[in-house]
């Protein structure tokens, strides 16, 4: 069996000869176990002893390579048919039991002169195998009938009938490294044997009663002369052990039935039914009229498999980043029933990875561990998003999503062969101020000179003209949308303190090709009116904002207490796109009004502006701008009438430049607006 048999699928073959194997099929952790049908007991008679039938065998195979989709055929062991029919023989994937992954031998069935024999273990074919258990021979009582072979050991004999002279029937043997039979004793039968737990052994009677582990003897007729009519041997049910996931019906090794009893003048008893599955049938008991004797259970094949799934990652810290690479991380934690066959790196600039720059394949890998990839051709100091993945039949298993920034670009010093009384570089990052590599020490500071980047902030016109010295491979165009206004109550203290406006949004492009000289159209965001107008989208390269290579959406404004929603990063354009915060809502019953929400900036989304208090009370504050990099959140006003604080202007760009932070919200007043 499975070592882990948590969430295992398990599957009951009783008919039928074809299995299609299923799409999530695990190769790699699989048990397919088998009991062959047992034989029947044969009836008693003068010239024929109430014998009865041997009990199934039992096999298992681990890890069955089987491939989705295809078909396996198999064969399940007919039951011994009653007066001593042979139990048939089960196996899986083959044509034959010779031929096949896993099977087990029936049970014969008894004869006039002999108990059945239990189906043996070294016919089988499989990793674990154990035997039938024999039938008990009959006299006056019917033998019991062997159990069936399980996992946890053999089948085990049938009880034999009391000697010459007596009445007492054989009980029936138990099942799976159970006990044998009671033999019968005097006039009085044997009870089956008890299962593998020590419990469950069928009692003698009349009749004879069912058990879990094997059928008690039915009761011999001590009168005499006399009439026995119901001195039937007991049948035997299985112990569990195994339950199927679609209907949760359940399945064991079944004991065999109880010999029937003595009967006389009268009837002799009925042998008692093999248990399902693979018992052996019970012999019947003699008299004027001959007991029968009764048929044995049927085989089964029982599969369990642990689905396949997709494998199980974690994306780990880049390492070794530099201007233009880094080598990303990620680990295979649990393969998920099978070796990835794909393994590697999604990465872009997009936050989510929705789009994505390149998905690294580093082929095949066996099992857990760990693997890096290197990736190159990276823009200077950029943020990107990656993540781990690695794919088997199961399907694709994702790691989170990380991040990291390339760094700036670095200076080397340069080799001095030519004798040269100085030798300045002029690179990215190198400011005003220049080095001298010559040794000389003549490094200075440039006079009028801005360094090697350029920056031009927009913030009126409709358009741009393209400067000459245009860099299309090295080049990033930012844009945040204008802030929404937030409200002023127009209806004293019902509903209460205006809601404030929501930030403007942020986006991102790098490396846009212009073409120097050439105009381009842009709109800047307007802020947004007093009272409760939207801020404008500000956009680039375009009429408008669907068009443009870069845009982020303006602030929302509000009409009432609910303040208005931030420029949203999913409606702008670009790499890298991050929210506007949302404005707060004002308090009920003349309460402060709500703080405006910071604007989003390169470094995430805008802060959230906070509720006003209610009751006159003080306004909300405003929200950070750019995730806490931006500009301060304006102070709400004091209650009874505050007035709110001003934003602070964001410096992520220059001193006076960045992502600005949310008003505060006006103090309540309950004398009115």
């Amino acid at each position: 069996m499975l070592p882990i048999r948590a969430h295992a699928t398990v599957i009951f073959l009783t008919s039928g000869t074809s299995w299609t194997v299923p799409s999530d099929w695990n190769s790699s952790n699989n048990t397919v176990e088998v009991i062959g049908g047992g034989g029947g007991g044969v009836n008693n008679s003068a010239t024929s002893n109430g014998n009865g039938g041997g009990g199934g065998a039992y096999s298992t195979i681990s890890n069955l390579s089987l491939t989705a989709g295809n078909s396996a055929s198999y064969s399940v062991g007919i039951a011994g048919t009653a007066g001593g029919g042979n139990g048939g023989d089960t196996w899986f994937n083959g044509a034959t039991l010779a031929g096949s992954s896993v099977g087990a031998k029936g049970g014969t069935g008894a004869t006039a002169g002999a108990a059945g024999a239990g189906g043996a273990a070294g016919s089988g074919v499989g990793t674990t195998k154990f035997s039938g258990g024999n039938g008990g021979t009959g006299l006056n009582g019917g033998g019991g009938g062997g159990g069936g072979g399980g996992p946890h050991g053999n089948g085990a004999t049938g009880g034999i009938a009391a000697p010459t002279g007596n009445r007492g029937a054989g009980g029936g043997g138990a099942a799976d490294g159970g006990s044998a039979g009671t033999n019968g004793s005097g006039d009085t039968s044997g009870a089956g044997g008890n299962n593998r737990l020590s419990v469950g052994g069928g009692a003698a009677g009349n009749p004879g009663s069912a058990g879990t582990g094997g059928g008690g003897g039915g009761a011999g007729n001590t009168t005499n002369p006399g009439n026995g009519s119901n001195n039937a041997g007991g049948s035997s049910n299985a112990e569990t052990l195994w339950t199927q996931t679609s209907d949760s019906s359940t399945a064991g090794s079944g004991g065999g039935g109880g010999g029937g009893g003595y009967g006389y003048t009268g009837t002799g008893g009925t042998g008692g039914a093999g248990g399902l599955y693979g018992g052996g049938g019970g012999g019947g008991g003699y008299a004027t009229n001959q007991g029968s004797g009764t048929a044995g259970a049927q085989g089964i094949i029982v599969i369990t498999y642990a689905p396949l799934s997709a494998p199980t990652l974690t994306s780990n810290a880049a390492t070794g980043v530099t201007k233009s690479a880094a080598t990303l991380n990620g680990t295979i934690t649990a393969t998920g029933g099978e070796d990835a066959t794909q393994h590697g790196f999604a990465y872009g600039t997009s936050a989510n990875l929705l789009t994505v720059i390149a998905t690294t394949t580093l082929g095949s890998f066996a099992g857990t561990g760990s693997f890096s990839g290197s990736v190159s051709s990276l823009s200077v100091h950029t943020t990107y998003y990656f993540r781990a993945y690695a794919t088997n039949s199961g399907g694709t298993g994702y790691g989170s999503i990380l991040n990291f920034t390339s760094s700036r670009a670095t200076l080397s010093k340069p080799s001095n062969n030519l004798g040269l009384v100085g030798y300045w570089s002029f690179d990215e990052g190198t400011g005003t101020h220049v080095t001298d590599f010559s040794g000389n020490g003549r490094s200075g500071t440039l006079i009028g000179a801005s360094g090697s980047e350029t920056t031009t902030f927009l913030t009126s016109g409709t358009s741009y003209t393209v400067p000459s010295d245009w860099n299309s491979s090295n080049n990033t165009i930012e844009v945040i949308g204008g802030g929404g206004a937030g409200v002023t109550p127009v209806n004293g203290c019902s509903p209460g303190g205006g809601g404030g406006g929501g930030g403007g949004g942020y986006s991102k492009i790098s490396n846009l090709t212009l073409t120097g000289g050439n105009s381009v159209t842009v709109a800047i965001g307007a802020a947004g009116t007093v009272s409760g107008g939207s801020g404008g989208d500000t956009y680039f390269n375009a009429a408008s904002c669907a068009g443009a290579s870069v845009c982020a959406k303006g602030g929302v404004g509000t009409s009432g207490v609910t303040g208005g929603s931030g420029g949203a990063a999913a409606s702008g354009v670009g790499t890298v796109t991050n929210s506007g915060g949302t404005g707060g809502s004002g308090g009920s019953t003349c309460g402060g009004g709500g703080g405006g929400g910071g604007a989003a900036g390169p470094n995430g989304n805008g802060g959230t502006g906070s509720n006003g208090v209610t009751s006159a009370g003080a306004g909300g504050n405003g929200g950070q701008g750019d995730n806490t990099s931006g500009g301060s959140a304006g102070s709400g006003g004091a209650g009874s009438g505050g007035v709110g604080g001003v934003g602070g202007v964001g410096t992520e760009f220059d001193a006076t430049h960045g992502s600005g932070g949310g008003g505060g919200g006006g103090g309540g007043n309950s004398s009115g607006p």
